[in-house]
């Protein structure tokens, strides 16, 4: 699930960029794991159709123009196809984490685009479907407009290339395979980027020490 909020479109990705390395780089750690078959949608109050991918860098070619996001989105949908044993074996929801939304309407069954409360408990929902969660957040070169959580209003010309995290947000019915995505993503970023742009955390079940 790629957010294609306005606030996404300032992360450089060109064929050369970091950020366009480092999504060919999961599609091969994903086919190393096993998991072959990629789909993907993009999203913001609401999620796009599926459609299948060869490569996770093929994303990042959408327009990223949307001007609202709900985060909690594409977990209460994964949440959903699991109870009707639909759900991916693995879902990947890449974002800035920066939720927006201009209205309470905006965003189904949350009081407001930004409420944490709301995403929180859309990933708990999901977890309880039998899943493992594991956030990857790196710092990606970045420069364009930079959006405030609220509407337009602050929004900031970044005008120099700066690092910004991006966040790979990882859920997966088999923990052993979760957990050895982000190890081998944790360990190719920490060989390309500098030593304060990596983070990872497993959600749950939280037993990880990788």
């Amino acid at each position: 699930y790629m957010d294609l909020s306005g606030t996404m479109a300032g992360y450089k990705r060109g064929s050369g960029d970091d950020l366009h390395r480092c999504c060919r780089e999961l599609r091969r750690v994903l086919y190393g794991a096993e998991v072959l078959d990629l789909e993907a949608a993009g999203f913001g109050t609401s999620i796009d159709d599926m459609q299948p991918i060869n490569g996770i860098s093929e994303v990042l070619g959408w327009s990223m123009d949307r001007p609202n996001t709900c985060l909690s989105t594409p977990f209460e949908r994964e949440a959903q196809l699991r109870s009707t044993s639909e759900g991916s074996a693995m879902s990947i929801v890449v974002t800035d984490a920066v939720a927006s939304a201009s209205s309470r309407t905006d965003c189904a069954g949350c009081t407001s685009g930004s409420d944490v409360v709301c995403v929180a408990d859309a990933m708990r929902r999901y977890v309880e479907t039998g899943v493992g969660l594991w956030v990857l957040g790196l710092r990606m070169p970045f420069q364009g407009t930079y959006y405030p959580e609220c509407g337009d209003a602050g929004a900031l010309p970044v005008r120099h290339t700066v690092g910004r995290p991006i966040y790979f947000v990882i859920g997966g019915a088999n923990v052993d395979v979760g957990r050895r995505v982000v190890s081998e993503m944790v360990d190719w970023a920490q060989g390309r980027l500098s030593a304060n742009a990596v983070m990872a955390v497993e959600v749950y079940p939280g037993r990880w020490s990788g």
